[in-house]
């Protein structure tokens, strides 16, 4: 937020780059940018450690070992000999053994599934903890959790393969939610204790919560009608819920909101289903089956009247869609 605040924006684009900025920005937080940047020891917890085992940590640090001593490390694809525990079942690993087979299959590293696929539609939780987790990344530590749980997971075909999950109506960044939803493609049937094992592996702020079997692929976006959110407006309370009023009594608000064929005027107070308060909270029902999708921060800017730096404040939750799953 404060970096925002700095103007600090596009910041990976080399040419809006600043670092002055950034040097200052971290001078004022304290924070000491070499204990994240540093060189780490060789028993020095790691964020990767949540979805790594004890093994594979031992084996790394063997690895980086012949790193130094410039000792090269045997390809296992023509037959195990290293123990990094990918073959000896000691991690859990989406990489199969390979055999003696033709050039042409040599590098396929995922089998495919023979019989029919298993579907299977959950809910989980990102709560404060994560909610700075953009979305990408919460794809693939999910995906890696599955993995570490010893779940067979199907893969897309192609060079760049992977796994077949979807996330319904993914939270933007900063946001939480307490019933998201998602689909997975399996290998085989849910395995017993499979949301413990899953969880397990997960980081705080993340945690499965549902994990039901189907028997067909289910899109889950046309099961889905509204969305309700939770804002924590603190001491903009009063504020808020002064403008709130005047648009709940209005009979049309044409803004500019996004929609599949880009930005375009819509009447959004037809969107906001109902809207409630709780002590200096406003929650609302908005609607997701209109042309145009009607995003939190579109509520707090025309509905809430908040100016762009305030709706940074905003704690946002997503409470569940409905009709509940």
């Amino acid at each position: 937020i404060q970096a925002s605040r700095k103007g600090l924006l596009l910041q990976s684009w080399k040419e809006h780059f600043n670092s002055g900025v950034w040097k200052e920005l971290i001078s004022e937080t304290g924070i000491d940018i070499y204990k994240y940047t540093g060189k780490l020891s060789a028993n020095e917890s790691v964020p990767w450690d949540v979805i790594r085992t004890d093994h594979e940590r031992a084996y790394f640090a063997a690895e980086l070992r012949a790193a130094y001593e410039a000792s090269a490390t045997t390809d296992c694809r023509d037959g195990c000999v290293s123990d990094c525990g990918a073959c000896s079942g000691k991690a859990t690993t989406v990489i199969k053994k390979h055999i003696s087979q033709p050039a042409a299959e040599k590098f396929q590293v995922r089998q495919t599934v023979s019989h029919e696929p298993y579907h299977a539609v959950g809910l989980y939780e990102k709560t404060d903890a994560a909610r700075f987790i953009p979305h990408r990344d919460m794809t693939r530590l999910i995906e890696r959790a599955f993995r570490t749980a010893a779940v067979k997971l199907c893969y897309s075909q192609g060079f760049s393969a992977h796994a077949d999950m979807s996330f319904t109506y993914p939270l933007s960044l900063g946001m939480t939610g307490l019933a998201e939803r998602m689909t997975v493609v399996l290998g085989g049937p849910l395995p017993s204790g499979i949301i413990e094992k899953v969880n397990s592996a997960l980081p705080d702020g993340v945690r499965l919560t549902k994990l039901t079997q189907v028997r067909k692929r289910i899109s889950l976006e046309p099961l889905i009608t509204d969305a309700e959110y939770r804002f924590e407006l603190g001491s903009l309370f009063a504020k808020a819920q002064s403008a709130l009023d005047e648009f709940m009594k209005s009979s049309d608000c044409n803004v500019s909101v996004r929609s599949k064929s880009g930005d375009k005027m819509t009447n959004i107070r037809p969107m906001v289903k109902s809207v409630t308060s709780a002590d200096t909270a406003v929650i609302a029902v908005l609607s997701l089956r209109q042309a145009a999708f009607m995003r939190s921060s579109d509520f707090m800017k025309h509905a809430l009247k908040l100016t762009d730096e305030e709706i940074l404040t905003i704690k946002t939750e997503r409470t569940t869609f409905l009709p509940a799953m």
